[in-house]
């Protein structure tokens, strides 16, 4: 991993979470507490950057695309630094580890389109679908959103 991400969110959370912890839940011992305090920020951590597939020509989630991301580097070439694929929902959340941090530059998501409509039947026109944007503030968060048909995607960034 290149890393990535702002460890602001962390602080947040675990206030609310410490707000429900002494107002709402009431645990039985600190081991407990702290139990739930872990669990409950790893399960609300997220990736610097996040992507979300919506294939507008269904109506769904673009399920199980496989996404590489890849860094620029200096020499203008291109260096893979993670990958995964889309859940149920189309999305994918966990593409970085919430504290890696990466560098300012210019980074490129390339979602793998053929194998999903190649399974369905479906005639199309991108087999792959590279996004490139500018990495310039590596303490926000960065959500890529992919909306695909067989022979057109948009895109923006997202929140």
């Amino acid at each position: 991993h290149g890393g990535g991400g702002s460890k602001a969110a962390a602080p947040v959370v675990r206030k609310i979470l410490s707000y429900y912890i002494d107002n709402i839940y009431i645990p039985k011992t600190e081991q407990t507490q702290q139990t739930f305090i872990k669990k409950n920020l790893k399960e609300l951590a997220m990736s610097p950057i996040t992507t979300h597939v919506l294939d507008t020509s269904h109506g769904c989630p673009g399920v199980n695309i496989l996404v590489r991301l890849e860094q620029q580097k200096s020499d203008k070439s291109w260096r893979e630094i993670s990958s995964g694929r889309t859940d149920n929902d189309g999305r994918i959340v966990n593409l970085l580890a919430e504290e890696d941090v990466l560098d300012c530059g210019v980074y490129q998501m390339i979602f793998v389109t053929a194998p999903y409509f190649e399974k369905q039947g479906i005639s199309f026109f991108y087999p792959e679908i590279e996004i490139r944007f500018l990495l310039s503030h590596p303490e926000q968060h960065y959500h890529i959103p992919l909306l695909l048909s067989p022979f057109g995607y948009s895109t923006y960034r997202g929140s």
